[in-house]
């Protein structure tokens, strides 16, 4: 009987990261972790078409990658025992898992310290 092609994109991604890996650095952690969690958060959606599908995991992936640096900063702050490699692709890995949540409540939050009204409240937006 043939294995799941998904099985097998899984081992050729695990490869890639271990080849990768000495060459790029702690990117490479990040970019399976923002992958593999935009992967998750795609399974609970049901896009339009295989276009809709890519753009939704690349705008995942892309905002995991430029989120994760300020949420391993924390994350290491908590827990400092745990090597800062394994942070970055567990931080990375959540922020594309939960990017509704994060977009729900965060952002709201982080836009209100910066001092720009949020569109949902009304008012003019500067």
């Amino acid at each position: 009987m043939a294995e799941p092609a998904s099985t097998s994109s899984i081992g050729l991604m695990g490869l890639f990261v271990m080849l990768a890996g000495p060459l790029a650095g702690p990117y490479v952690y990040v970019l399976f972790g923002a992958t593999l969690g935009a992967a998750t958060a795609l399974t609970r959606l049901e896009p339009a078409n295989a276009l809709a599908g890519i753009w939704f995991m690349l705008r995942i992936a892309g905002t995991a990658l430029l989120f994760t640096a300020m949420g391993t900063y924390v994350a290491a702050s908590v827990f400092p025992a745990i090597p800062i490699e394994h942070v970055m692709g567990g931080v990375a890995y959540l922020i594309g898992w939960r990017w509704d949540w994060i977009s729900d409540r965060v952002l709201p939050w982080l836009l209100a310290r910066v001092g720009i009204k949020d569109k949902t409240e009304g008012g003019p937006n500067p």
